[in-house]
């Protein structure tokens, strides 16, 4: 097979979250939630009430004992440890690893290795930035709107400059600033004007080069162009105090969040940035009827919307063909290769996949990580799979070798640059 080699290939990460400085020092626990981390579907929350775990990490040894024997957490969380260590891409991460620190291929090694290497934390961030070719990070500014109800500090990202070795950008997650202004507004028109201009602040204030949704988790991706009494109706019932239950009792709102997210996309347009849906599946709390992209359909031909530049996060894995065909037809849509990437990337036909019908202009990778290592990781092994893809479409003299290069430099770093105006 041709040898397309993109180790030495720049990178923009298009699609991914921020870390605190305090993760300089690495704990055996933290190494093992990477393994969380890299499998995206481990949950223990899935099995245990969220509520019983919240109490079970703030408890005492005494209560945590009497919660764990009742509710058998600690061997919940081993057992579904255990599956996500051994996902391949788990292990992958464990040999590069050994690899980079010089160490032998085992967690105990891995983790000391790790920790005397990041005694000096920028210099090995700069290290493991620089082995990886990462230039660049548009970063997630937000967590869910559930954070803002917990009132969960964000990372400031103006210090998250401040010690990693690499530009970063800011993509607003449009949730968090939906909930803001649901809970403080007693009117509904007055919540309107508020989150529309929470968009203006992060664009023009903030300088953020993109917005994010993730209704694929709240209402599905079945995004409809909705009238506005149906939305006031859902503000009103949100409202009312019978509504403000607990988080899983409390109403989807699917038609206020319907409105808001169609206004959002039209906002973006006037302001000039994309807007990026998350797509495909996700943790166990998705929407799993209504995440494939092709949901997003009657939104995306909708004569209003035709300016808006929508990016597919995740090529809507496993619905990757869908994502490649809207890309391919509808000139308004992109997609980023996270999830498909690494968690996928054992397998570089899926990422032939999206190129056989996406153009090469529109498709960009991202990790969708918030930790170096996987950022790291992530970028290594989506240079390998594209390098195997690409490699493929040559000796089948689809492309030729300098064809492939360039069709590389675009995927990694050059279409999130144009889009994102990086």
């Amino acid at each position: 097979m041709s040898d397309i080699d993109l180790s030495n290939h720049r990178v923009v990460d298009a699609h991914c979250h921020p870390f605190e400085e305090s993760s300089k020092v690495m704990s055996e626990d933290e190494l093992a939630f990477i393994a969380d981390q890299l499998s995206g579907f481990s949950n223990t929350a899935f099995l245990v009430p969220p509520e019983i775990l919240d109490q079970y990490r703030r408890a005492q040894l005494v209560e945590k004992k009497k919660l764990d024997e009742e509710y058998g957490i600690s061997a919940c969380e081993a057992d579904l440890r255990l599956h996500a260590q051994n996902i391949v891409l788990y292990k992958t991460m464990t040999h590069e690893l050994a690899r980079f620190l010089d160490c032998p291929p085992n967690s105990m090694d891995i983790l000391q290795a790790r920790n005397r290497r990041s005694a000096n934390y920028r210099d090995y961030l700069r290290q493991i930035f620089d082995d990886a070719r990462i230039d660049v990070l548009n970063v997630d500014d937000g967590y869910s709107e559930l954070a803002v109800r917990h009132a969960i500090p964000t990372i400031d990202l103006e210090h998250f400059q401040t010690y990693v070795p690499a530009r970063v950008a800011r993509t607003t997650r449009v949730e968090p600033l939906f909930q803001k202004s649901l809970d403080a507004s007693s009117r509904f028109d007055e919540m309107e004007s508020d989150f529309i201009s929470s968009l203006e602040h992060a664009v023009r204030r903030q300088g953020a080069v993109a917005f994010k949704c993730v209704i694929a988790y709240r209402s599905g991706l079945c995004v409809r162009k909705t009238r506005v009494e149906e939305a006031k109706k859902d503000f009103r019932k949100y409202k009312s105090k019978r509504s403000r239950s607990p988080s899983r009792d409390r109403p989807v709102l699917k038609n206020l969040r319907n409105y808001l997210i169609w206004n959002a996309v039209r906002k973006s347009v006037d302001l000039n940035v994309p807007f990026l849906f998350h797509t495909g599946v996700g943790d166990v709390d998705i929407r799993l009827g209504e995440c494939n992209p092709t949901c997003l359909w009657d939104m995306l031909v909708d004569e209003d919307l035709r300016r808006a530049r929508v990016v597919l996060v995740h090529a809507g894995y496993p619905y990757v063909s869908e994502a490649a065909f809207l890309t391919s037809i509808l000139p308004n849509v992109y997609l980023d290769l996270s999830i498909l990437v690494p968690m996928a990337g054992v397998n570089p036909a899926r990422i032939a996949e999206v190129l056989e019908m996406a153009p090469l202009t529109k498709v960009m990778y991202a990790s969708d990580h918030a930790l170096p290592e996987t950022y790291w990781l992530s970028a290594k092994v989506a240079k390998k799979m594209l390098g195997d893809a690409l490699g493929k479409m040559v000796d089948a003299e689809f492309l030729n070798e300098d064809e492939a290069y360039q069709a590389a430099e675009l995927v990694l770093s050059g279409n999130a640059k144009r889009l994102y105006k990086l």
